[in-house]
């Protein structure tokens, strides 16, 4: 939980360093229903568990939650900040996914892509509460690698890539290219209300434009990881692959944001675990010799 804590200090100091800081009505609706389900664990587990068990791991639950809020609210002043810089990667990164599927990937999907995509943002959030909880009572060596995606992943790829996503395309000045895509259930409204932010130059709640990567994806990649060899795993990959889905067909972004993602979260992945490795190899050398002395 110590990378947790210091990549969570890291961009609520980047925050501040910008001129902002962390929104704070964001950080208490999260706070808020994080501790709501956090009470649902704890009703749930009492009857099975000891009091001492139950409290223990709802301390921990806590310290992780608000970490989450401080982060993921910190890092939409950041963002803001960044959107300073042009969006010029747009067409590049359309023309990537042409590239790689021969067409819009929007427009090679089913209906059924689009008919769902009501529940993207909804099913993100309680796929990344549920998922934090597990972490933290099960896999809390992961934890670390959710933190850094928001603290520097996201900034650092923005910066090399600043795009704001097909359903900016045209409002950015690059054609109607993506004029047919459908729209869905309150997607639109989001829109506006995001570019209403970005020209009046406003930190909002939810607030900042950035596609390159897909955060949504990034952190469902991390989600996959995180119940890997658990009777999870099933259901959550298949949730993960409908919000790549839908981070396509609202307009969001860009497959190539989505790939991008799940490529450096499956990477930083493989060397916590070489990491890891490395230090129970090294552990059980240096035992070795203590073992052979007695």
């Amino acid at each position: 939980m110590k990378w947790s804590v210091i990549w969570t200090i890291f961009l609520v100091s980047a925050a501040f360093v910008l001129g902002g800081q962390p929104n704070w009505l964001q950080v208490s609706l999260w706070v808020g229903v994080t501790a709501a389900v956090a009470g649902i664990y704890a009703l749930i587990r009492l009857p099975f568990s000891s009091p001492r068990e139950v409290m223990k791991n709802l301390k921990k639950l806590g310290i992780v939650y608000a970490l989450s809020g401080l982060a993921i609210s910190s890092y939409a002043t950041v963002k803001h900040h960044l959107n300073r810089i042009p969006f010029w990667a747009d067409p590049i990164l359309a023309d990537v996914d042409a590239f790689i599927f021969g067409a819009d990937l929007w427009t090679l999907i089913p209906a059924f892509g689009t008919g769902w995509t009501h529940f993207y943002h909804p099913a993100w959030i309680a796929g990344v509460i549920f998922t934090l909880g597990y972490a933290t009572l099960h896999r809390e060596y992961l934890l670390s690698l959710f933190f850094v995606g928001w603290a520097i992943v996201s900034p650092a790829l923005h910066l090399l890539l600043p795009a704001g996503g097909p359903i900016f395309f045209e409002r950015l000045g690059y054609g109607d290219r993506f004029a047919d895509m459908p729209s869905v259930g309150k997607t639109p409204l989001y829109a506006d209300y995001l570019w209403e932010g970005y020209v009046q130059n406003q930190a909002i709640v939810g607030g900042g434009i950035s596609a390159m990567p897909s955060m949504h994806i990034y952190t469902v990649a991390w989600a996959v990881l995180v119940f890997w060899r658990t009777p999870f795993f099933f259901p959550v990959s298949l949730w993960a692959s409908m919000m790549f889905i839908f981070s396509i067909t609202t307009g969001w972004h860009y497959a190539v944001d989505g790939i991008v993602s799940i490529l450096v979260v499956a990477l930083f992945w493989l060397v916590l675990r070489r990491s890891a490795e490395t230090k129970l190899q090294l552990s059980a050398h240096e035992d070795k010799p203590a073992l052979s002395a007695k």
